[in-house]
């Protein structure tokens, strides 16, 4: 499962714990991110690394930590089909379609979240 988790041509995220504190990228998430595979890509506690200055929007308004899709998850909802904007502090800006689903521990308790992001900006600026 790890060599698929490294292969898999989305970002991909894993948070163990339900407040999401540390989050695990894959290699096309850290990439996305510019971030090592081994860095934690949470925005829940202060950013870390390159992280510093990124902002994730929906409709142009920044999102809270625990309004972002892998903390929403972790705290129990899943997300399905939602448009982000990671805004990087050089000006770049990608955009993702986010889904989120809650990992349940052995009571049915939130225990982490796993996460798929898509990078979906190429895409929609052809149809544009």
């Amino acid at each position: 499962l790890k060599t698929v988790y490294e292969v898999t041509p989305i970002g991909l995220a894993v948070a163990d714990d339900a407040s999401a504190r540390v989050i695990r990228p894959n290699g096309t998430l850290a990439r996305m991110l510019g971030v090592a595979p081994e860095a934690n890509a949470s925005l829940t506690d202060a950013p870390r690394d390159r992280l510093a200055g990124l902002r994730v929007l929906r409709d142009g308004r920044q999102l809270a930590p625990e309004e972002q899709p892998v903390q929403v998850a972790a705290a129990g909802r899943p997300v399905h089909g939602e448009r982000i904007d990671l805004a990087f502090p050089d000006g770049r800006v990608l955009r993702l379609l986010a889904e989120a689903a809650p990992i349940l521990d052995d009571d049915g308790r939130p225990s982490g979240a796993v996460a798929a992001f898509i990078d979906v900006g190429e895409r929609e600026h052809l149809l544009e």
